[in-house]
């Protein structure tokens, strides 16, 4: 119900050692249900290791929004069922927003960005092509146009699209929100600018 902004999660570990029942919903390393604004925040280099549980990168569950959020080499690999932004999208929406996840695509049960779409809205949010990896694992027969996978040879373009989306579509949806611009890292990587 509140806004989240500017936040950074960096070499986090949240783990538990008992088996939770799937029923006792899911965990995300920003929050666990969104019911607000989160945006300008990063994730990197951190882990969520539950075991039978449903999990989100930033939220489990969105009914809120988020914008123009970063996540990079997060590992979700020991959780049940899986998305790199958000678990469940319900009614909520995500956009301009970016997952480095190389290496997800062995993970079972994963989406990039989005693990369950059923009546959310995605737009202009992108992870790296990989093997048989999808950007939204289940979407109950819903198309979904705005969850792209991309070649990792494309991130420059890729942080060109992001910028884009906060020069025109940002300002024009949010004026009050001062996002933060995309760039990359030596490595390569998109994520935000401090």
């Amino acid at each position: 119900y509140g806004i989240i902004r500017n936040c950074k999660v960096k070499n986090c570990l949240i783990k538990s050692d008992y088996t939770t029942s799937q029923s006792n919903g899911g965990v995300g390393f920003i929050c666990r249900n969104n019911y607000g604004t989160i945006y300008n925040c990063v994730i990197t280099n951190s882990t969520i290791d539950y075991k039978n549980i449903k999990i989100g990168g930033i939220t489990y569950s969105g009914v809120g929004t988020v914008l123009n959020c970063a996540g990079s080499n997060i590992d979700l690999s020991q959780c049940t069922e899986k998305g790199g932004l958000c678990y469940s999208l319900s009614e909520g929406s995500i956009h301009n927003c970016h997952i480095y996840d190389k290496g997800a695509a062995q993970w079972t049960k994963y989406g990039s960005l989005v693990y369950a779409i059923d009546n959310g809205n995605i737009s202009n949010c992108f992870s790296i092509e990989e093997g048989q990896k999808k950007a939204v694992y289940n979407t109950s027969g819903e198309s979904v146009t705005g969850a792209s996978l991309y070649p990792e040879t494309e991130s420059q373009q890729t942080v060109e699209k992001l910028n884009q989306w906060i020069e025109t579509t940002g300002k024009e949806l949010y004026p009050d929100l001062n996002f933060k611009r995309w760039i990359l890292t030596p490595e390569g990587i998109p994520t935000l600018q401090d």
